[in-house]
């Protein structure tokens, strides 16, 4: 089953064991992976600020409730291309190896030379999110009427910016997804 959202603004603590998993791309040009593949990861820096600057590149400012935290440490293994949108997951407890696990993180970006680079993978804290998260997927098992007209949504595969228009053709919301020079497949 999927592991129960974090009920607050928790997040792995730095130094804790995290797993991830995806279909990303074993390297460069492997294309995405057939099977689904996990590994397991040290988080490198800590919502409270803290960073290890031997792995992770993000600013302390970065590391914040509901911010961005970095994964990977000393394994010969990270994200690749194709992982974003993928859980880390972890135990509830950090100072044990049983127990319930938690949604920690959604994989965000990580390394160009994935799985051989110094620099760690980072993962959406989802948290702080857990309201919002719980409320869609509510509507997903109960979706409301359609509104009338639709949602048009397009990328900047450049950027990793995504744009979402109404049925007229504003742009109601914009946010960034995947790595720059990804592209969705649908």
């Amino acid at each position: 089953g999927v592991p129960p959202m974090p009920k607050s603004a928790s997040a792995p603590a730095s130094g804790q064991q995290v797993s991830a998993a995806g279909w990303g791309e074993y390297g460069r040009e492997t294309g995405p992976s057939l099977t689904l593949n996990g590994a397991d990861f040290w988080t490198t820096s800590g919502m409270d600020g803290t960073v290890d600057a031997a792995y992770c590149d993000l600013d302390p400012s970065e590391a914040t409730a509901g911010g961005v935290f970095c994964f990977g440490g000393p394994v010969p293994a990270s994200a690749c291309a194709g992982d974003s949108g993928g859980p880390v997951v972890g135990r509830a407890t950090p100072s044990t190896s049983d127990g319930p696990l938690v949604a920690y993180g959604l994989v965000s970006y990580g390394p160009v030379d994935c799985g051989v680079s110094t620099v760690d993978s980072k993962a959406q804290a989802v948290g702080a999110h857990s309201f919002w998260i719980s409320t869609m997927v509510e509507r997903i098992k109960s979706p409301p009427a359609p509104p009338p007209g639709h949602t048009t949504g397009l990328v900047d595969p450049s950027s990793g910016r995504w744009f979402l228009f109404d049925d007229v053709g504003i742009a109601t919301a914009s946010f960034f997804y995947g790595d720059p020079g990804d592209y969705p497949f649908m």
